[in-house]
């Protein structure tokens, strides 16, 4: 009895032992459920445009496939200085919308997480493209980049979209019979990001 006793014990402690994952098989395991919900078919980057008459500039930062993500928006102050004016933060299901001038923002949670489902379905931005009803064209380049082209009008406004890998790289508007075309100014594929760029501002009452 004795003997059965402790060979159970045994056995227990080998099961215990053998279940637990160490660090590198857990970041290996996050990585592959981040891998198989991405949002781009690029680990890492980030994405800078101009858009207008140098109106409005946005900075994306992002990781894990896309499920990792932070926007800045800054706007001309018309002296010729962008000012931060708001920052979206996704992290998982969670995402964060923030205002910086009033320091107000709101939190949005979605119990089911992010997932694209990759090139199968478009990445998001395409997906969302086509559920919209907008147009696949031709491809296009936007430098050396070869992105797919979509096309949609609404209220007599006009949007082209060229999305590299479901990340979009140029927009152009037409509206009153003139075309306004966003401009990329960096693009860094696969760049490792400082993950300070991913924290929610501080001192930010949410509502």
């Amino acid at each position: 009895m004795k003997k059965l006793l402790t060979a159970g014990i045994t056995l227990l402690l080998l099961a215990a032992c053998g279940g637990a994952k160490t660090k590198e098989e857990k970041k290996a395991e996050q990585l592959n459920k981040d891998k198989d919900a991405r949002i781009y078919g690029i680990e890492s980057g980030i994405v800078e445009l101009i858009h207008g008459e140098n109106e409005t500039k946005e900075i994306r930062y992002f990781d894990r496939w896309g499920t990792r993500e932070a926007l800045y928006t800054y706007i001309n102050d018309g002296e010729g200085n962008f000012v931060h004016q708001k920052t979206a933060i996704n992290i998982g299901p969670d995402s964060y919308l923030v205002n910086m001038g009033d320091k107000t923002g709101t939190k949005l949670s979605n119990p089911f997480g992010q997932f694209s489902g990759g090139e199968a379905f478009d990445f998001r931005e395409g997906r969302q493209m086509r559920m919209a009803g907008a147009e696949k064209l031709p491809n296009e380049k936007v430098g050396s980049y070869d992105c797919e082209v979509w096309d949609i009008t609404m209220f007599d406004v006009s949007t082209r979209t060229f999305l590299y890998k479901g990340l979009t790289l140029q927009e152009q508007i037409k509206m009153d019979g003139e075309t306004h075309t966003s401009k990329l100014v960096r693009f860094e594929e696969n760049a490792k990001v400082d993950i300070a760029q991913f924290a929610v501002p501080k001192d930010i009452v949410f509502e």
